[in-house]
């Protein structure tokens, strides 16, 4: 390939790993719409419903780091059609699930699973595109993620109101199966910098870095107050008498909106610098706060679900591209623990949120929340902007601090 076509290629992500995260994004949410059906179907009390979908937040979280030892022994095609195998078997067994018990062995398998997609998805572009280049493609991202998460809340609660609850698991088995299907055209890249991945040597070395340490401290932050809440709303609203399939449309408009900030997001990563974007994520969720914390009807909810699209397609996909720079000697184990960190953050800030559905009365949550919303906005704008020489452009090129060069040569990257 010569020169001149490299440089006019296009950079945007597989449509296999584009499916396989509208999927994993489908199923994680694809139970919090449904709760209280689940709970009346099942005979079985609401705070224990609750706590299956609890269980599968943590398990996601806690396997992102367990698949991302797999991702260097296996390849990431490889990986990624195990998890997606065992997800639709889960898919299936939760359809079919007539007690508590199996629900909640199917569902938290099923977050286990699934837990391997987006870093599987993060450490290919890391490793397949320029660091000036990237953010395009993890805007594809984000927009698959957006569509899944927007399906994930309004579909079951639809199929809930007009047929039956089983019917999402099994459009997630379906799903399942096709990305299966789809990541056979997927091409793992040469793994030049897996040779640590998963050993205590790479820890080391991601946790030596002080940029990599404030990239995961606030991405965990901010899987608390930015997606936490998001499994916290079609409970808030159903509780205030909004039925399952108007409280999934209400939350689906952050997907929708994530879909509508998305060509926006790429046409700023071309003139504005990356902690310009990532504070302008940051104010985005301030105003998310609060306006639920004036009003948690369907309005108040549906402009804060608006406003936190805006945060994530702003601020997270500027940290995404943040965490792929500053380990690159270990990047499939950085971003599996960034992206453990994210959802153990958001597994957190459900649980939370969910504490205050006895009483209904959910001010002190959101309250919370826009407290820590305007500190971790804040901070990770202070830090990404010191870390990037004062607001060095997108397509700076990163290098690592002294304490990183006692890495082992065979822990560079040649991609950043």
């Amino acid at each position: 390939m010569s020169r001149a076509s490299a440089r006019a290629r296009p950079f945007a992500a597989p449509f296999s790993l584009l499916l396989a995260s509208f999927v994993s994004a489908f199923d994680r949410l694809a139970l919090t719409p449904i709760l209280i059906d689940i709970s009346e179907d099942l005979g079985e009390p609401l705070p224990a419903v609750l706590g299956v979908a609890t269980l599968y937040l943590f398990a996601y979280a806690l396997m992102q780091w367990g698949w991302g030892v797999l991702f260097g022994r296996l390849g990431r095609a490889r990986t990624l059609r195990l998890s997606l195998l065992i997800a639709a078997a889960c898919g299936i067994v939760t359809a079919a699930s007539t007690n508590l018990a199996l629900l909640a062995i199917s569902r938290t398998l099923s977050g286990a699973a699934l837990a391997a997609v987006i870093p599987a998805a993060l450490v290919y572009i890391g490793d397949t595109v320029p660091a000036r280049n990237r953010q395009g493609p993890l805007a594809d991202i984000m927009i698959a993620t957006a569509v899944g998460m927007a399906a994930g809340t309004l579909v079951p609660g639809l199929l809930a109101e007009y047929a039956t609850w089983r019917l999402s698991f099994v459009l997630v088995f379906a799903v399942a199966i096709l990305s299966i299907v789809a990541i056979r055209s997927i091409v793992d890249p040469p793994l030049s910098d897996d040779a640590v991945v998963g050993s205590w040597r790479a820890l080391r070395y991601i946790f030596a870095i002080p940029q990599a340490r404030l990239v995961l401290l606030f991405v965990f932050v901010e899987g608390v107050v930015v997606i936490g809440v998001l499994s916290v709303l079609p409970t808030v609203l159903q509780l205030n008498g909004v039925t399952a399939a108007v409280a999934g449309l209400t939350t689906a408009a952050y997907g929708v909106a994530v879909l509508l900030f998305a060509p926006i997001l790429k046409r700023a990563a071309n003139v504005l610098q990356l902690p310009t974007m990532l504070g302008l994520g940051g104010v985005f969720g301030v105003l998310a706060y609060v306006a639920m914390s004036i009003d948690q009807s369907t309005s108040g909810v549906l402009i804060g679900a608006v406003f936190l699209a805006g945060t994530w397609a702003f601020m997270h996909t500027s940290m995404q591209n943040w965490a792929t720079r500053v380990a690159p000697g270990a990047r499939p184990l950085m971003i599996s623990v960034f992206a453990g960190l994210l959802f153990l953050g958001s597994s957190i800030g459900t649980a939370i949120g969910m504490m205050f559905a006895g009483t209904g009365d959910f001010s002190i949550y959101f309250v919370g929340g826009l407290l820590t919303m305007t500190g971790v906005g804040v901070g990770a704008y202070a830090a990404i902007r010191s870390y990037f020489a004062g607001g060095a452009p997108l397509n700076v090129r990163w290098r690592p601090p002294p304490r990183a060069s006692t890495a082992r040569p065979c822990c560079a990257s040649r991609t950043t």
